[in-house]
């Protein structure tokens, strides 16, 4: 399993995923994500996801079931969700300073992209509208009143 790693950089990335991580000599103190029947899940670290409503959802659900999508590359996207529900949960940002989070998470989305064109896919109109929905969603579940497009406002897809 990859790392997903809560943002310390400057930069504010909501999080990195380290594709070259050997999975057999996973040591990292950070989260580990399972995936269960009703969706992605952090386990042990110091972070979970407290929500159940968020903690029920299978994320990206309508691309995980469409072979035209590299499931290795869903995955990567739907831990970017989890990080994005760890982080609102972690730092519960008042009002529009959400946005940052999800700023962060549609930039991951965007470098995301080019693993998909590597793999002859692309983050399409479906894809495009799982991605919002789900930001969506986790927005809702925490309560936020939001514009989905300036949430997204950062995505190149």
């Amino acid at each position: 399993m990859h790392d997903v790693k809560p943002c310390t950089s400057a930069s504010k990335r909501c999080c990195s995923i380290d594709p070259n991580q050997d999975e057999r000599s996973n040591v990292s103190s950070e989260p580990e994500l399972v995936q269960r029947a009703e969706g992605w899940h952090a386990v042990a670290g110091e972070m979970t996801i407290e929500n159940d409503t968020v903690k029920q959802r299978k994320f990206l659900a309508s691309m995980i079931e469409d072979d035209y999508y590299p499931k290795h590359l869903v995955e990567k996207g739907q831990r970017l969700l989890v990080a994005l529900a760890e982080r609102i949960e972690k730092e519960a940002p008042k009002g529009k300073a959400v946005y940052e989070l999800t700023h962060a998470t549609t930039e991951a989305f965007n470098e995301l992209q080019e693993e998909f064109f590597e793999a002859e896919s692309e983050i399409e109109t479906m894809a495009r509208e799982a991605i919002a929905e789900d930001i969506g969603f986790i927005l809702g579940a925490y309560g936020y009143d939001f514009d989905i497009e300036e949430a997204i406002a950062a995505r190149d897809w």
